[in-house]
């Protein structure tokens, strides 16, 4: 917001007084507000990557762009999406790295591509498209969208013998297997149990995906009573121990006998999934005998190894398995303690991502904010909180032990656009609704900032609404916002908020996409197209042999009336217009009067009062020229209106160059009954 105004000397008018522009504008266009309470034009914009004799690198519309800091700040990351490809800009190449090809390439999807920084990696989604995780490195698809194969696994076969049914197929004493509560050399049995396997993925980044289906093996009950061993002659007719008598029926076996280890197997899978490029290790799980529940088992620290041997009991499984999803489609969401928050694709269902892993999701970690048919349309965290939104309402959303709950907090208020939403410095979240923009302050007090702009959502497209960009620009700290009008398939407009009032950029191109780097930079950084060029800028920057889209410079005062009533009536005579001395430009003024647009009174081009005040910027001589502080430049224009019930004026000036609004003064007075002037 606005700092000290600068103090000026004082043009020779009547009233002695001097206003600041931002305090009597009613329409200001391709003007910014400076700390010191001036309206400076806006510069540029520059391209990103310019261009040094072979074109711009971008070969399609610009559907997004990020900026961020990965790996503690060591790589200083661009992603641009341009046309079916993702890039990183090249740096010094002035060029652009290929990230990913065979995207998307829809330019009416419902929003721009979405940017979430999580974990110091950064997630891109557009809802149509699987969902990419970058840490500056590697590329990848985001989490898993699909299951692991099932494993093949390997046991003992029935031979359908009495005594000896697990001797058959893969039959290899183990640790495996449920022992009666008796055993001796007469009785005893293993008892009948089944057990299932399963498969997890895990990811580079530690994504884990879904359990694969479940492959069972079986353990059939195994009998020890002797005289099932002597009826099948597989012993000698003699006791060992003792040479003779023979053995005979329901007699103790001696060393005949069998033990735990004789009884107990092992099994063996095979065919474990090797899953798709960017798996690091596969983690397997098998329940106990007879239960449902996946415990741990083992976690295979490769993409190689295709047979693992099972032989761990069951008293040494580790935790139960968590109940993973596939990563679903999403194309809104944001960060919040170190999660990932995701709208799926079309619905109202949230989901929140398990702390560090974005592509992670728990089946049961969601919530449907809003019981009726309204979809998600934003998602922000304020003040530590996390909110979201449908079209027509503002939810407060609870993540702890206990679940994902939803609450709302105001009817009404909903985002029209999802990355309209900004933070501002001074503590106000701001975002784009249907027919206003809205802002919150930390303790949930909702209010409606766009009154005065209330005509404007007459003039909108809204099919096209949602695809709105903003951001809280730190330099000029104000919050800007590009909006689509009425019959235009871009957002041409931008609609800009300095804590006062509303001002408009038309910079001469559509906006399809921006962002704010995170460096000490701290530029706003568009995507879109002038013309039929796609490329990548900085707002309010410059470089040379760039030629600039064209736009107008204009300034529209608000009725000035003497008498505040508007019953008096007065004679206004001039108009004098302080300029920041910059460069030379002719600046044009149009005059109206008694609060109607529609007929001109006057025009013309400002005169400088003191023309002895005409060294400026683009005069000077490298070498002989000297800096100093910004002087004060006085202009004016005659009026000459004649009881006249208010007046205003329009300032308009197409020059690329500088330009900078410091003050206005007015010569102006009220004749009395008797004649007499009564200045004012």
């Amino acid at each position: 917001m606005p700092g000290p105004t600068l103090q000026f000397a004082l043009p020779s008018s009547e009233s002695g007084k001097v206003y600041a522009p931002a305090d009597m504008a009613w329409r200001v266009e391709n003007f910014a507000l400076t700390p010191e309470g001036t309206l400076r034009s806006v510069r540029g914009p520059a391209p990103i990557i310019p261009d040094y004799g072979s074109g711009y690198p971008y070969p399609g519309r610009v559907h997004g762009v990020f900026h961020a800091l990965l790996d503690s700040g060591m790589r200083d990351v661009l992603l641009v999406r341009s046309g079916s490809s993702l890039y990183t800009q090249a740096g010094w190449n002035r060029d652009l790295n290929l990230l990913q090809a065979g995207l998307s390439d829809d330019p009416l999807a419902r929003y721009p591509d979405c940017f979430v920084e999580v974990g110091s990696k950064v997630v891109w989604s557009n809802g149509i498209d699987a969902p990419l995780v970058y840490d500056g490195y590697t590329l990848k698809t985001l989490g898993h969208d699909h299951p692991p194969s099932s494993p093949t696994v390997q046991g003992p076969a029935d031979t359908g013998h009495p005594v000896f049914r697990n001797n058959g197929g893969y039959s290899h004493p183990g640790k495996i297997g449920i022992i009666g509560d008796v055993f001796t050399t007469n009785s005893g049995a293993l008892l009948d149990a089944s057990w299932t396997w399963y498969v997890q993925l895990e990811d580079v980044f530690g994504d884990l995906s879904p359990l694969s289906a479940g492959t069972s093996a079986r353990l059939r009950q195994d009998l020890t009573q002797s005289q099932y061993w002597l009826d099948y002659n597989l012993y000698p007719d003699t006791d060992p121990d003792t040479s003779s008598p023979p053995v005979t029926p329901n007699q103790p076996l001696g060393r005949l006998s069998v033990s735990f280890d004789d009884l107990t197997r092992q099994f063996v899978l095979t065919d474990i999934s090797n899953g798709q490029q960017g798996i690091v290790a596969r983690h397997i799980y098998r329940t106990a005998a007879n239960e449902s529940t996946p415990r741990f088992l083992v976690r295979i620290p490769d993409q190689v190894t295709t047979v693992y041997p099972d032989n761990t009991p069951d008293a040494n499984l580790g935790s139960p398995a968590e109940d993973y999803i596939t990563c679903p489609r999403f194309a809104l969401a944001c960060s919040y303690q170190g999660c990932l928050v995701v709208f799926e694709a079309g619905t109202n269902r949230l989901r929140i991502s398990e702390p560090g892993f974005p592509g992670t999701f728990k089946r049961s970690r969601y919530v449907d904010v809003d019981t009726g048919a309204a979809v998600g349309s934003g998602l922000a965290v304020f003040g530590g909180k996390l909110y979201a939104w449908t079209g027509t309402t503002m939810f407060f959303v609870e993540n702890d032990a206990e679940g994902v709950r939803a609450q709302p907090v105001s009817a009404g208020t909903g985002c029209a656009a999802p990355q309209s939403i900004a933070t501002t410095d001074d503590g106000l979240l701001i975002w784009l609704g249907w027919r206003a923009w809205y802002s919150m302050t930390p303790n949930e007090k909702v209010v409606r900032i766009s009154e005065a702009e209330d005509k404007l959502f007459l003039r909108l497209n809204p099919a096209l609404l949602p695809r709105s960009v903003g951001c809280f620009d730190p330099i000029t700290r104000q919050y800007l916002c590009f909006v689509p009008e009425a019959g235009s398939v871009g957002n041409a407009l931008g609609m800009v908020w300095d804590g006062r009032g509303w001002r408009r950029y038309r910079l001469g191109l559509t906006v399809e996409t921006l962002c704010v780097t995170r460096d000490w930079r701290r530029y706003v950084i568009v995507g879109g197209r002038t013309g039929t060029e796609d490329n990548v800028w900085a707002l309010d920057r410059e470089v040379q042999g760039y030629d600039l889209p064209e736009k107008t410079y204009r300034y529209q005062s608000a009725w000035i009336r003497l008498d505040p009533t508007g019953r008096t009536t007065a004679n206004y005579d001039t108009v004098h217009v302080g300029i920041v001395e910059a460069s030379n430009r002719p600046v044009t003024y149009q005059l109206w009067r008694d609060d109607n647009r529609d007929t001109l009174v006057d025009s013309g081009t400002l005169t400088m009062i003191d023309p002895s005040t005409t060294e400026l910027m683009n005069s000077v001589v490298i070498g002989t020229g000297k800096f100093h502080n910004p002087r004060l430049t006085w202009y004016k224009f005659d009026t000459r209106l004649i009881d006249a019930r208010s007046f205003a004026f329009d300032l308009y000036c197409n020059d690329p160059t500088f330009l900078e609004l410091a003050a206005f003064a007015f010569d102006a007075h009220i004749v009395d009954e008797a004649g007499a002037r009564e200045n004012r």
